[in-house]
């Protein structure tokens, strides 16, 4: 219980310090809207701001952290009720460039990709 309140207090100063628009940095910035933002607002909104972490990221040279930021987006929009084969056919269409530069993305894209094709 303790610790549920000290990750849930960690994540309100996070929010805190992006609504001050201190949060420039593509890790951050992809961390909180990621794996705290979903939490707090609305799945859309999340999905605008990795599309923006991507950009961001893509721009400065990080492909690691913009294939990361458009996987995690991809599950966002799964969540959001995205039709299962428009996702697929995004996902498909990303993967070689994905695989190219961030296998380890590229792993998880494939392991939703077949989860989605199995629905």
């Amino acid at each position: 219980l303790e610790s549920g309140r000290q990750w849930r207090n960690i994540a309100k100063d996070m929010l805190e310090e992006a609504a001050k628009g201190t949060v420039t940095t593509s890790a951050p910035r992809f961390l909180l809207f990621a794996f705290v933002n979903m939490w707090y607002v609305p799945l859309q909104e999340s999905i605008n701001h990795l599309q923006v972490t991507e950009d961001m990221s893509l721009k400065f040279g990080d492909t690691d952290r913009a294939y990361m930021a458009q996987c995690m987006k991809f599950r966002f929009l799964f969540f959001r009720g995205e039709k299962l084969s428009i996702l697929s056919h995004d996902i498909e269409t990303n993967l070689q460039s994905m695989a190219r530069f961030s296998i380890c993305c590229a792993k998880y894209c494939v392991l939703d990709k077949e989860m989605i094709d199995s629905l």
